[in-house]
């Protein structure tokens, strides 16, 4: 349980930003509320990252994971007025 909102899981997902390197073929993401921006870049990782209107606590940022060959997008809390960007290659 993060902030309201549960989902399977949720102890194997990592918080935050981050540079992921991992072989990936699906994205799914959940997001309840904010804008999602998924962008192509010349990387060769994916990009995730986070802002906020305010500044974010660390049990408040985004959850992340990857699944066999999945990356699972998660919010921790509908009251964040987040953006999520989504960068890939």
């Amino acid at each position: 349980l993060f902030g309201g909102y549960t989902y399977e899981n949720a102890g194997r997902y990592n918080a935050g930003a981050a540079s992921i390197d991992e072989d990936v073929s699906e994205v799914n993401i959940s997001w309840i509320e904010g804008r999602v921006e998924v962008e192509y870049h010349d990387g060769d990782e994916i990009v995730l990252q986070e802002k906020a209107s305010g500044k974010l606590t660390r049990k408040a940022e985004l959850r992340w994971l990857v699944d066999d060959d999945t990356l699972y997008v998660k919010p921790t809390s509908a009251a964040i007025d987040a953006i999520l960007s989504l960068h890939c290659s």
